[in-house]
């Protein structure tokens, strides 16, 4: 399995966690009525939740060595961000990086995102998450995913 379907199953599975959410993956290749038709359009991001009437669009990236490149986000998927984000959801791009004895998940707000990479120019590196968030381990191979629910988006 790769890195960016383990990510993706470990925070499904933390959203089944919580009493009452919804969760919904969007497939990479939409299936009607049984064929492999294309809709012709891109996927905006990669799931969104909703838990107590709150909202939440994500993106998931894994890190790869030290740096991120600010470019894995493709600018159709940013602009869903922003436009969730501005209908009232919490929009983040949720980086995963694994590697030399850690496994950690950091929300970035997408306005977050946006701003770092004004600053930081092409790449983002690791550790330079100012004005994200770590996400929480905890058992069963899950995140405690309610802390992207509590306080400012």
């Amino acid at each position: 399995m790769k890195p960016e379907q383990r990510f993706g199953l470990e925070v499904r599975n933390s959203f089944r966690r919580i009493p009452g959410a919804f969760y919904f993956k969007i497939p990479d290749l939409p299936v009607f009525r049984g064929s492999r038709f294309r809709f012709g359009g891109r996927r905006p991001f990669d799931a969104f939740a909703v838990v107590g009437g709150k909202t939440l669009v994500m993106e998931y990236k894994v890190l790869r060595g030290r740096t991120l490149p600010f470019s894995v986000l493709a600018p159709h998927q940013e602009r869903a961000l922003r436009e969730a984000e501005r209908a009232g959801a919490r929009a983040y791009v949720l980086v995963n990086y694994r590697g030399k004895g850690r496994n950690l998940c950091v929300a970035f707000p997408i306005r977050i995102w946006l701003r770092l990479r004004r600053r930081m120019g092409p790449s983002l590196p690791f550790g330079g998450w100012k004005g994200a968030r770590e996400v929480p381990r905890v058992k069963g191979g899950t995140w405690a995913v309610e802390a992207l629910l509590d306080g400012d988006h």
